[in-house]
């Protein structure tokens, strides 16, 4: 609610939690693991005056989750397998309108922490922390009278301190950019074209084109359709080529010479409301080449597996 002099504050909090299950032939061990998660949010908007907002967020979060386990050599001991996930992620933003222009920043910061413990004297998995860093921002603004675009970039740094990279911890950064345009064709037709380049420090560029068809074909039924790309790069484990995560039987290697992914998406959808009942259906298919998976090197010494990121 408002707080006055233009100020008013946003508070939310959760509580969830759902016990585990047992497997039906063994109940030492878990079909579905439990958990529980507490987390809130505080957000604080100042707007001095109409059309000029800033806002302040900060949300917390705390998980755990548990599950029964065997290990997997020697006395084949049961042992009851926890891990504690921290989250907290802080925000800055500005919204304004200056006439038909419209500009939007934010700068997001995103820490997020896991702890292991096990019991019975089983040795933990590492802990790790993974920590993002962004800030976005874009502006929209129209031309022409029947046209809106909304120009934008991003910036991300993303850092992961895992004791299975040498030195501890690695660092990534992620550059992005973009153009979008909303036109207006017929008063029951619009098409969005849009194009994304992405650039990563390891992996270089790729640009990410993207077209989209709306047609109100009756006052009740919408028809939609769409073509567009996408570029994932490898996760910081992915791509490192000192890491190795030997927790477990099973042993994984980075790999530096892995390649983004690249997708390719179609889609074709109906919407028909009236004034009782909504109905939708969307048909889609995705294409992707260079899928991050998993490559199997070998086996032992006894029935530990070794696995390199492919």
């Amino acid at each position: 609610g408002p707080l006055g002099n233009g100020f008013r504050l946003s508070v939310s909090g959760e509580q969830l939690r759902e016990t585990q299950v047992p497997l039906p032939e063994d109940h030492g061990l878990t079909e579905l693991e439990g958990w529980e998660r507490t987390s809130g949010t505080v957000e604080l908007v100042y707007e001095p005056v109409e059309g000029q907002e800033f806002s302040f967020n900060v949300l917390k979060s705390k998980e755990q989750r548990w599950r029964g386990n065997q290990e997997s050599s020697g006395a084949f001991r049961y042992y009851q397998d926890k891990y504690d996930l921290d989250r907290t992620q802080t925000s800055l933003g500005y919204r304004g309108e200056w006439g038909t222009v419209r500009p939007e920043i934010r700068f997001t910061r995103s820490d997020f922490e896991v702890t292991s413990s096990r019991s019975m004297g089983v040795a933990p998995t590492r802990p790790q922390a993974l920590r993002d860093d962004i800030a976005d921002g874009n502006v929209a603004f129209p031309a022409g009278g029947s046209q809106l675009f909304t120009l934008g970039g991003e910036y991300r740094k993303e850092t992961l301190e895992n004791a299975g990279l040498i030195g501890g911890s690695d660092s990534a950064v992620h550059k992005a950019v973009y153009l979008q345009d909303e036109i207006n064709l017929l008063e029951t037709l619009s098409l969005t074209l849009g194009g994304r380049s992405d650039t990563h420090e390891i992996f270089g560029g790729e640009i990410s084109p993207r077209a989209y068809l709306v047609w109100k074909a009756t006052p009740s039924l919408t028809v939609k359709t769409g073509y567009g790309e996408a570029f994932r790069a490898p996760t910081l484990k992915q791509i490192s080529p000192s890491y190795v995560g030997a927790e477990g039987p099973h042993t994984f290697y980075g790999n530096a010479n892995i390649k983004p992914e690249t997708s390719r998406s179609y889609e074709f959808g109906l919407d028909w409301r009236d004034a009782d009942s909504v109905y939708t259906a969307t048909v889609f298919r995705n294409d992707i080449d260079d899928l991050i998976s998993l490559r199997l090197l070998s086996v032992g010494p006894g029935i530990r597996r070794h696995y390199i990121y492919d």
